[in-house]
């Protein structure tokens, strides 16, 4: 048998967790409504419609209730204050806070939210404090770690430069070069030969000294 929870409604009342979901949560009243209000109140103007409607919360108590609500402290054995049962409302008011934050509905319902992600920040950037977010409170402020992808980190493929292949010269061996060399030599004197005498007659016989 599960047992029932209860909270703490934005007016102290203690109600069953039941009671408070078929409750429409309170909105912030108007800049139109706060002077309307105020009017009535000081100057004795009309009274205005909404003034006794308690599901519309004055500027002035909203301002009191953020100013109170903080995120409940750790628990911690050598702090009675960390305690649940001394904790109760300030637990359950950052409840709502938080339902309200992951569901923004109205503009004064984002100024909410981001000042619970704030509050949440705070001890996010605290190491001590890190280890004692819930789920919903990490996932709030995207540090969840099913939120949070993994690094990937690709490979830095440098291109291979093709290696230089030098074409190979053939070694001559010392023998042929001598006698390469001898022939020029030769063909080049006879060539001399034939520019200065002529060809025929005596540069046969030379030809053939040669």
């Amino acid at each position: 048998m599960s047992k029932e929870k209860f909270m703490v409604d934005l007016d102290g009342n203690i109600k069953s967790e039941a009671e408070v979901a078929k409750i429409v949560r309170p909105r912030t009243e108007t800049l139109e409504e706060r002077f309307t209000r105020l009017h009535h109140d000081y100057d004795d103007g009309p009274k205005p419609a909404h003034y006794d409607n308690k599901n519309i919360v004055t500027m002035e108590k909203r301002a009191e209730l953020k100013e109170k609500a903080s995120r409940p402290k750790p628990f911690r054995n050598d702090d009675p204050s960390s305690y649940p049962s001394n904790q109760k409302k300030t637990m359950n008011t950052w409840e709502l806070m938080m339902e309200t934050a992951k569901n923004p509905k109205t503009k004064e319902d984002r100024i909410e939210a981001k000042e619970v992600r704030q509050t949440i920040y705070k001890d996010w950037n605290k190491p001590k404090m890190r280890k004692y977010l819930g789920e919903d409170e990490l996932k709030l402020i995207g540090k969840h770690p099913s939120q949070r992808k993994p690094l990937e980190v690709k490979p830095i493929v440098k291109p291979v430069a093709a290696p230089i292949v030098k074409p190979v010269v053939p070694q001559i061996p010392l023998e042929e070069q001598i006698r390469i060399h001898v022939e020029n030599r030769k063909q080049q004197q006879m060539q001399d030969l034939e520019n200065r005498y002529g060809r025929g007659g005596l540069m046969t016989a030379l030809k053939d000294i040669i």
